[in-house]
């Protein structure tokens, strides 16, 4: 008899948690872009728990954003969280504050203490103050964490980056200098952070009349300074002449005086009349007069 009881009272105290794992946190929990698990070890308390336990909830929350409830984590990891958490990525919680020009992101956000995760209660509200943020690229601001019931607050320095999107071509496999030439298959369109838009080349529709000046690989970006434009007229040789005039197209033959590749204004010989005419390169080729 006293062996069912003791089975009983064993079974009764699983069931009310009291041999599981509990994980004691801050309300809230703002992280920057380096936080990994064990900056997450700081802040937490674990009671009863094994290492494998332990090991779950510090990537769990490493991962996580947002509003985390017990149940998730329970499910997740198999141990009770203590309340309710907020984790909040520093970066979308300080662009959100809108001291940023629009379209302005504030990103891979670093905590210059050494630490990587910042915690308040649910009635903590970020503050942040930027002196010289009028431009982009890299920032440092200072941050406030204020509780306004209890009327404390904690500070940070955080540095990061000041961005804005971008449209970028990305390599779809490595592209090397013998390459003979570059096509739009070798490229896609992706949308990227940066702080410097004006680095990128973007204009795939014109990619054939550039040659590489570096080796670049499987996904990499494709920047200005990557390429030099050909030569799509050499001297010496005949062009296609497109001669407008108030609307009227006309075409014509002339030979090159000079070389020249897209966009620059060359001379050029009438290979009838042998006169001197000036035109744009437009394509290999070929050359566009303004009458």
């Amino acid at each position: 008899m006293s062996s069912k009881i003791l089975l009983l009272f064993i079974l009764v105290a699983l069931s009310k948690g009291i041999f599981s794992c509990e994980v004691v946190s801050p309300e809230r929990i703002y992280k920057d872009s380096l936080a990994k698990d064990y900056d997450f070890r700081k802040v937490l308390t674990f009671n009863n728990c094994s290492s494998d336990q332990m090991q779950k909830t510090l990537s769990f929350f490493s991962d996580f954003q947002g509003d985390l409830h017990p149940r998730l984590l329970e499910q997740e990891a198999a141990v009770q969280l203590s309340n309710p958490v907020r984790i909040i990525s520093l970066n979308q919680a300080i662009t959100s504050l809108g001291q940023f020009e629009p379209g302005q992101f504030f990103r891979e956000t670093a905590i210059l203490q050494g630490q990587h995760v910042l915690t308040g209660s649910q009635t903590s509200s970020l503050q942040v103050e930027c002196n010289q943020c009028s431009g982009l690229g890299e920032k440092t601001l200072a941050i406030k964490l204020y509780d306004s019931l209890s009327g404390q607050y904690s500070s940070a320095w955080v540095r990061g980056k000041l961005q804005v999107k971008s449209n970028a071509l990305k390599a779809t496999k490595v592209l090397n200098l013998r390459s003979k030439s570059l096509s739009p298959r070798d490229f896609k369109e992706e949308e990227v952070f940066t702080s410097h838009p004006q680095r990128f080349f973007q204009d795939v529709s014109q990619i054939a009349f550039y040659k590489l000046t570096r080796n670049k690989n499987k996904g990499e970006a494709l920047l200005q300074s990557d390429l030099t434009p050909l030569y799509l007229v050499r001297v010496g040789n005949p062009v296609s002449v497109n001669l407008n005039h108030k609307g009227v197209k006309l075409e014509a033959q002339a030979i090159a005086s000079q070389s020249g590749h897209l966009g620059q204004t060359i001379r050029l010989k009438n290979a009838k009349t042998k006169k001197t005419i000036i035109g744009k390169v437009v394509d290999f080729n070929q050359v566009e007069v303004e009458l």
